[in-house]
């Protein structure tokens, strides 16, 4: 029963949020608590693209690592991963170098 960290991070939020749902605060105590998990999920989801980038076409450019820090939206960071499983440039991905 070896759960993701990911997954734990999001069955930690469910809990959370059912547990402090009785009362109108509730959504003021989570809200700090909901940030801090979105943020470890988008990091995750960096961490994932850039070790499968890395894999598969070497070391990033630091312009590159830049492009990806500069994302935030963890569902195009999703897609940008399931493009990178068959790629086969990094421009296939949605990454370009600035020449």
């Amino acid at each position: 029963m070896a759960e993701t960290h990911s997954e734990y991070q999001a069955n930690l939020a469910r809990a959370l949020e059912r547990w402090l749902e009785f009362s109108p605060e509730s959504m003021q105590r989570i809200t700090p608590i909901r940030k801090f998990i979105e943020e470890q999920r988008r990091d995750d989801k960096r961490e994932d693209l850039r070790l499968l980038l890395g894999s598969r076409f070497g070391p990033l450019p630091e312009a590159l690592t830049s492009q990806l820090d500069a994302i935030h939206d963890i569902d195009e960071l999703s897609q940008m991963y399931r493009r990178a499983l068959d790629a086969q440039t990094l421009d296939e991905v949605g990454l370009r170098e600035q020449t």
